[in-house]
């Protein structure tokens, strides 16, 4: 295998990226070899702003809609809007936080876990109390989320190969 010369670049903030002169394997010419530091910090930033972005989506969907629910839709339109929770919105958003987890299982693992409890806590302040069919939802959110985490982290694997 030929070495390729490397050649360094200094940025303003003292940071040397080592740059590729020739093609790497897949023919795009001048790639990144290490980007150091300041790589690592914008992996973390985006990964952090991601976490937040999708906790704060998280609380909206376990928490404020069933506060609107029971706030705002009364008798039964109330019960209506709560089986249209339940059923279709609570899921289908535990499908969505699984598949967005499975691009990078490692750092968003607990977003699926994160979410049921926020199902749970809004669902115990907001309706009954200790009532255990909640803690039975919560385990189906919690078991939706962690499928569709792994058959997502599969998928990428095999698309990425």
């Amino acid at each position: 295998m030929e070495q390729c010369q490397k050649i360094e670049r200094v940025t303003r903030f003292g940071i040397y990226f080592p740059i590729r002169s020739q093609p790497d394997k897949a023919g795009i010419p001048y790639v990144l070899t290490d980007w150091g530091i300041k790589n690592r910090f914008w992996k973390r930033y985006h990964m952090k702003k991601n976490i937040i972005l999708w906790m704060a989506a998280s609380a909206v969907v376990m928490l404020a809609f069933p506060w609107l629910a029971v706030t705002f839709v009364k008798g039964d339109a109330g019960m209506a809007v709560c089986f249209l929770l339940f059923f279709a919105v609570n899921p289908l958003y535990s499908v969505l936080i699984g598949t967005f987890v499975g691009k990078d299982i490692r750092h968003l693992w607990s977003l699926p876990v994160i979410s049921a409890m926020l199902f749970l806590i809004g669902t115990w302040i907001f309706f009954d109390m200790g009532e255990t069919a909640f803690i039975l939802y919560a385990a189906v959110y919690l078991a939706l989320g962690i499928a569709t985490m792994l058959i997502s982290m599969l998928i990428r694997k095999k698309t990425q190969k």
